[in-house]
């Protein structure tokens, strides 16, 4: 059981990192928006704001 416990743990740990990059990409392309057209991205806010809770979920061993 110690071992499943391990393994999920990794995989969320791995997730939490991609869900970080992924931030920082967002903000680069919002900065870089920014710049380009002198203000806030026009299309809004991520379309998907559940798309970190989906990220996180942790599939069942």
């Amino acid at each position: 059981m110690g071992q499943d416990t391990r393994r999920r743990e990794a995989v969320l740990a791995e997730r939490v990192q991609s869900l970080d990059l992924l931030r920082e990409i967002r903000a680069e392309i919002d900065r870089s928006t920014e710049e380009i057209v002198g203000g806030p991205d026009p299309h809004g806010p991520d379309p998907v704001p559940h798309r970190e809770a989906l990220l996180l979920a942790v599939p069942e061993a």
